[in-house]
């Protein structure tokens, strides 16, 4: 039973030789690559749903850095490892993003669009909610409206007396 076979029919009941001889001569004009299995991950997992390798509701709460981890899923299978480095730290900005609109609540984004930028920014507004829990432990607390530095360093507010001596 003859079948065709890229530009040829090569008939099954012939000797595999020739088989052979015409699909080494066909493969050989293609440009194929032969793309081995990285560390324990499948390599049709990477190439086709590299999601996977993530937790699963990571497309629900990130559907924008969807696209990215796909590019280093498909990165890391072929070997292209600046890309796939480039495609998972784009991955990271988006969460960035992301994580500085939940921490300080705007939408208007720094400047200057970088890591650094982002954490001292985001720093700054976690020391400023800090900072404005202690006032509001201390006010109930103590009752009194002295200062912060005032109540941390002064013995007249101590835990047991819960009011201010002054």
């Amino acid at each position: 039973m003859p079948i065709a076979f890229f530009t040829s029919a090569i008939s099954f009941r012939s000797p595999p030789a020739s088989a052979s001889t015409a699909l080494l001569a066909e493969v050989g004009t293609f440009p194929a690559y032969f793309v081995s299995q990285k560390g324990g991950f499948d390599t049709l997992t990477l190439l086709d749903q590299p999601s996977r390798m993530f937790p699963t509701d990571l497309a629900s709460k990130m559907p924008e850095a969807m696209f990215d981890i796909g590019e280093a899923g498909k990165a890391l299978c072929y070997e292209t490892p600046t890309a796939c480095g480039f495609h998972v730290f784009r991955a990271v900005e988006t969460v960035l993003r992301r994580y500085y609109h939940n921490v300080t609540g705007s939408n208007i984004q720094p400047k200057v669009r970088n890591i650094a930028v982002y954490i001292y920014a985001m720093r700054q507004k976690s020391l400023y909610l800090c900072n404005a829990a202690k006032e509001m432990w201390r006010r109930t607390h103590f009752g009194c409206s002295c200062t912060n530095e005032q109540s941390l360093s002064e013995p007249a507010h101590s835990p047991r007396s819960r009011t201010c001596s002054r």
